[in-house]
């Protein structure tokens, strides 16, 4: 299991003003032990250097940057009266650091099993980062500083999109009661990152709730939208997990493929495999955990769903577990 940093600090410290720049000395106060790791990940230089830089002495000044000999900056204290020594600066201590939206959007897509689709909203702060479930419920990370500013792009998309929809932000420190009410009146819901999701030793996320439970009450089917471009959307979350699960066979891919398109059951899946039918049950299990779908739900999609492996995978694979199945064994009922 990854390691990860303690998420106050961290959560607490991406919540800032849009467009935030701010020198490492800054950041790394705001991020704790997370700098490093985010600072590789999800930060991204600005051009130009600081005018001001915070006093190492933390009495709450800015020291202001004045040019010294070639290469080298002066630090000026502020307060009244004077009481900080000036500081000798060099370059690398004046570069602007960012949080890159998008680099956060899409490490965020990777741990709740999004799809992928980055989009600007018109809204300082706030971004599509994806989709859950292909395009049924869209999925928008609001990074704001202030509360009456994610109120108001909270309002916004209630009155633009006409659809359910899901927030993700920092934390939840911005929310209250008429923001809750906005959400509700759409079906829509707000999910805090610092609860979903974990920074890892090497500067991912990991979720820390399965998405399929994070987002249980947003299950295409409960809304009739388990359409092709749904299952589309989960099959190439499947083939996704198929490589970073890890799993010893069957795959996921593999049960999904017998159980969803050749519409196995679970005991005839174990037969083929040779493995138990508890692991295929397991395999089921963590299918519906990561998708938010019954896997028999997809099963009315098999024809297009066959398409797109003839499309997507290896279709000299596929032959071998069509003649497999064609071996002339009677189906179990069992599932």
């Amino acid at each position: 299991m990854h390691g990860t940093v303690a998420p106050p600090a961290f959560w607490a410290g991406l919540e800032n003003d849009p467009g935030f720049c701010a020198v490492a000395r800054t950041w790394a106060r705001r991020l704790g032990a997370g700098y490093a790791l985010v600072r590789r990940a999800l930060l991204e230089r600005r051009p130009g250097l600081a005018r001001y830089y915070p006093c190492p002495q933390d009495c709450g000044c800015e020291h202001q940057v004045l040019a010294g000999p070639p290469g080298e900056w002066c630090g000026v204290c502020q307060c009244e009266p004077w009481n900080c020594p000036d500081l000798r600066l060099a370059e690398s201590d004046l570069q602007l650091w960012e949080l890159s939206l998008p680099r956060l959007a899409r490490s965020i897509c990777g741990a709740l099993g999004l799809r992928h689709r980055f989009c600007e909203m018109g809204l300082p702060g706030v971004v599509q980062a994806g989709e859950w479930v292909a395009d049924a419920f869209p999925v928008f990370l609001a990074v704001l500083g202030r509360p009456e500013r994610f109120g108001h792009a909270v309002g916004q998309l209630c009155a633009r999109l006409h659809r359910r929809f899901i927030v993700v932000g920092p934390t939840d420190g911005f929310m209250n009661a008429a923001i809750e009410e906005m959400l509700a009146r759409e079906r829509s819901a707000f999910f805090a990152l610092d609860r979903c999701v974990a920074l890892t030793a090497s500067g991912t996320l990991a979720p820390v709730v399965q998405p399929g439970e994070l987002f249980a009450a947003f299950r295409p089917e409960s809304a009739g939208l388990l359409t092709e471009e749904t299952a589309r959307g989960a099959f190439e979350l499947v083939r996704r997990l198929d490589v970073s699960e890890r799993l010893k066979p069957p795959t996921l891919l593999t049960v999904f493929r017998l159980y969803c398109i050749e519409q196995l059951s679970a005991a005839r899946i174990a037969r083929m495999t040779g493995c138990a039918k508890s692991t295929v049950l397991e395999r089921l299990k963590l299918l519906r955990q990561k998708t938010g779908v019954e896997p028999a739900d997809f099963r009315p999609l098999s024809l297009h769903l066959a398409r797109m492996e003839d499309a997507l995978t290896d279709s000299r694979a596929r032959r071998i577990h069509r003649r497999t199945a064609a071996l002339g064994e009677e189906e179990d009922p069992e599932s």
